[in-house]
């Protein structure tokens, strides 16, 4: 019988990927000594070559903050990854709309005596006017009209505290062919450490592009993609 409590399947069932390469299965070996755990992969996770980039980034910069938007695999080998590193005072806030799917996340948490290193945050996504908010340039002249709903903006900050994000993942809300994502760097932009790393996945997609050019109009984060990756990578220039 069911289990009526399982996350239920999108439209289509589930989007198992088949697409993985060379640098995929590398990178599922390289993130092994983080734990070994099952993990379902489908196709709506972020690629093991794109979490190992997040986790050497995470390497090489040591963030204390980290907020994801999208939960999912990225927030178990980010949660695998500060264990391993045993960072004082670190942590994650993982922001996701479906309750049965952090339901799910929280099983996998839980299995592997993860679960005090992130904190679930099941928000509600609300009606969006970025009024004087919007600080990118007038709809004039985009391919993308603005969303009109996202995450609870409030909700997110009020788990912040006086914290300052280090690292901002952004891979939700969901929405093909649309500029969902677009608001996350509008609402959260003024809590970013002053050398923050943001990352914006399927980087490549026509709506992704415009959000990059939009960001770019208002934000001192400069994003560069590597040529065949799915994720752009933010980051402020140094000081001189």
């Amino acid at each position: 019988m069911p289990d009526p409590s399982a996350p239920k399947p999108p439209v289509g069932g589930w989007k198992v990927s088949g697409r993985w390469t060379a640098a995929d299965a590398f990178a599922l070996e390289a993130m092994r000594p983080l734990g070994e755990a099952f993990l379902p992969w489908t196709g709506y996770a972020l690629s093991p070559s794109s979490i190992l980039k997040i986790i050497t980034l995470a390497e090489f910069y040591r963030p204390r903050v980290i907020v994801e938007l999208g939960s999912g695999l990225l927030t178990v080998y980010l949660a695998r990854y500060l264990r391993y590193r045993n960072f004082a005072g670190s942590r994650i806030i993982s922001v996701d709309t479906d309750a049965a799917w952090m339901g799910l996340v929280t099983e996998y948490l839980e299995r592997e005596r993860l679960q005090t290193y992130v904190e679930l945050l099941t928000v509600r996504r609300l009606r969006w006017e970025p009024g004087d908010r919007d600080r990118g340039p007038s709809q004039g002249g985009w391919s993308f009209e603005l969303p009109d709903h996202w995450y609870s903006a409030d909700a997110i900050r009020e788990a912040l505290g006086d914290d300052r994000i280090d690292l901002l993942v952004i891979d939700g809300p969901k929405g093909r062919g649309t500029i969902t994502r677009y608001p996350a760097l509008v609402e959260l932009v003024d809590h970013l450490a002053e050398q923050p790393t943001v990352i914006l996945d399927d980087a490549a997609r026509p709506p992704e592009q415009e959000i990059l050019a939009r960001w770019s109009a208002f934000s001192d984060v400069e994003f560069t993609i590597a040529k065949g990756d799915s994720i752009a990578i933010g980051r402020r220039p140094r000081p001189g």
